[in-house]
């Protein structure tokens, strides 16, 4: 089922240094149309915060647009409505 969202917290802090330089957060109500990104940033540590304006989503897409020099993991990701 679809909920109103309005922010996403994605935590990397077990590998320390192992967190996204860069990224996008899209939603969709369907999973195939995704349109603009609804939240995009460069943070500056593990837990990546992300607030937005409250939007229908059914599923959440975070994509990478700056890497870490290593890999990069999610440890959890939880979304938080309005």
């Amino acid at each position: 089922t679809t909920h109103t969202v309005n922010r996403v917290v994605a935590d990397a802090s077990n590998d320390a240094g192992d967190y996204a330089r860069g990224y996008q957060l899209y939603v969709s109500t369907d999973g195939s149309n995704w349109g603009s990104p609804v939240a995009s940033g460069s943070p500056a540590g593990p837990v990546i915060d992300i607030s937005f304006g409250a939007t229908t989503a059914r599923y959440l897409r975070l994509v990478l647009t700056g890497n870490s020099p290593w890999w990069w993991s999610i440890d959890e990701v939880n979304a938080y409505g309005a």
